[in-house]
């Protein structure tokens, strides 16, 4: 009798303490949403817009069809199309080339089995460095972020915008026209 106590004692035990450790496994897995995030960008009104009159920069965020509503992070970098060949003052490129080689190598990572599905962005900004001026879209709603701005100079300017959420980052640089 002691000796089957011991034996189902025994037994408990290394089933608790299997059971503890696919427990800890799944805490170790990242989480991967199914769908990925989809982002729309635009203007309003369109461009080409007027120099010195106020432009509305707007992203809506989806994922399955349903708004976004709990972004973590909606930022639009802004620079001027004459920055971008030659840096801007302080010698620095605007950063393209960089977010480009920067998801390269997240897609690459992922053919190996890590981070988010590739074509769908990345799961963070680490590494991309920029200095060209980075703003934070406010909230309206519906999935919908922006932010109002007023361009002092016609030119051609880009923007692209970064956008976290639910464990996927997008960005994507658009052209935008500002006339006389």
């Amino acid at each position: 009798m002691h000796k089957r106590s011991l034996v189902l004692l025994l037994l408990s035990v290394v089933l608790i303490l299997a059971g503890c450790q696919d427990q800890q496994d799944a805490q170790d897995e990242p989480y991967i949403p199914e769908a990925p995030i989809e982002v729309q960008f635009g203007t309003d009104p369109e461009t080409p817009h007027p120099a010195g009159q106020p432009l509305t920069l707007f992203v809506r965020v989806t994922q399955e069809g349903e708004g976004v509503e709990d972004a973590d992070e909606v930022l639009f970098e802004i620079w001027r199309e004459d920055s971008e060949h030659h840096g801007d003052q302080d010698g620095h490129s605007n950063g393209d080339a960089e977010h480009r080689d920067h998801q390269q190598s997240q897609q690459e990572e992922h053919q190996d089995g890590q981070d988010s599905p590739a074509g769908h962005g990345h799961p963070a900004m680490d590494g991309y460095e920029t200095d060209h001026d980075m703003l934070e879209a406010e909230h309206a709603g519906d999935g919908l972020y922006q932010l109002e701005i007023s361009f002092d100079e016609p030119g051609t300017y880009y923007v692209m915008y970064h956008v976290t959420a639910r464990g996927y980052h997008d960005m994507v640089r658009h052209e935008i026209e500002i006339i006389e």
